[in-house]
């Protein structure tokens, strides 16, 4: 059973999405940074 344009089209987008998703949560990930002493996150409440 093969997909229809509309719904290709469709799948191809959500993958782009996905990807794109992925980008910005490893750039964020990498925005926060373990202090040496503690190993707790930089900035969070203690």
């Amino acid at each position: 059973m093969g997909l229809g344009c509309a719904a290709a089209a469709r799948s191809d987008e959500v993958k782009t999405q996905i990807a794109f998703a992925d980008v910005i949560l490893l750039n964020k990930t990498d925005l926060v940074r373990r202090t040496p002493s503690t190993g707790s996150r930089a900035g969070s409440a203690q």
